[in-house]
């Protein structure tokens, strides 16, 4: 479906949104890989999840322009 729509959020919100998603998408990997590294128990690594989407929701949001 092609994104025909006037953009609700300017460029300056668009590239703090895309900075906002790199970065967390950078710190869940860090947590998922965290328990492996430190040897703590694994089921941490659900922990990451919702730093996941978090980051994911910032690059869709960017991206769409909303």
């Amino acid at each position: 479906m092609p994104n025909d729509t006037i953009p609700n959020i300017g460029p300056r919100q668009r590239r703090l949104r895309a900075v906002f998603g790199v970065v967390a998408l950078a710190v869940a990997t860090g947590v998922a890989f965290a328990p492996h590294v430190f040897g703590v128990a694994p089921g941490l690594r659900f922990g990451s999840l919702p730093i996941y989407f978090g980051g994911f929701l910032g690059l869709l949001q960017a991206r769409d322009k909303t």
